[in-house]
Formats: structure tokens, sequence, C-alpha cells
């Protein structure tokens, strides 16, 4: 909370300290498909479109069932606000794909939270998304 506001963010941790291959594959398609939604969004997108090209990256990699939810959603004096379809300038909002597979005690969902503006979106959240930078986060210092 800042002056009333929430915020929202996810990441996944591997629990080893280190992505195994099959997790880190998993991490790097949802990483993709948050990059390409991220790449999209701007005032008077639709939220409903954002999902639409995260969902496709997710599908293309062969996971389209494992993506449960949709994209994101508003952010403001609660951590859910009220959902408007149309995306304007200064709303606050999520970004966060993920892939869920119980039967192999994998799940990845990669959250940030952004300002919509009229040609982009600006992040509001700066944890590191790279599985290499996840990684050393974990690690203690030396």
């Amino acid at each position: 909370m800042y002056q009333g506001y929430a915020s929202d963010m996810t990441r996944t941790f591997p629990v080893s300290g280190t992505f195994s291959e099959r997790e880190r594959e998993i991490y790097e398609i949802v990483r993709n498909a948050q990059q390409a939604a991220i790449e999209a969004c701007h005032a008077g997108v639709t939220f409903r479109e954002l999902d639409r090209i995260a969902r496709k990256v997710i599908e293309g990699a062969g996971y389209g069932d494992a993506y449960t939810h949709r994209l994101g959603h508003h952010v403001g004096l609660e951590v859910h606000d009220p959902h408007a379809e149309d995306l304007e300038e200064r709303m606050v909002i999520t970004i966060e794909p993920g892939i869920y597979l119980p039967e192999e005690s994998i799940g990845v969902r990669i959250e940030d939270t952004f300002v919509v503006e009229e040609k982009a979106c600006r992040p509001i959240t700066h944890f590191p998304t790279a599985p290499d930078a996840v990684e050393a986060a974990m690690r203690p210092d030396p």
C-alpha cells in the first residue's frame, strides 16, 4: 500500500534455488507471454486483446489448457479493482499470465503492475523476470 493505493506482483521461485530444465522451459514460455502482452499494452487496447496475445504464446507452446485464468486486473484502492474492458491512460493494471501443471507439481506465474500510458504501459514493479536473475535473488549475500 502507498497512500491508500494497492499494488500487486508475483514471481515464481524454484524451491531448490535453481530452476530445473523443465521449470525453466515453462517459466520462459510464461515470460514470453507476459512480454508479448506488455509490448501490445497502451491506452485504447482492451484487456481481452491483451489476453488473446498472451494466450496465443502459451497455446502456441502447447499449454493452452494449463492457462486457467485471465491475463490481469485493475489495481487501485483494492488489489482487484472493478474491471473495465477498455484501457485508458492512468489506469493501473496487472499483466500476469501463468501455466499450471499440477500433475508435474509445476506452476508458474509472472505478474507485474503497470500504469497505462498513451503509447505504452509503464512498469511500477521492478523485480527482474529473467530466470538467472530470479535465481541470483535467492542466493544469500556473500
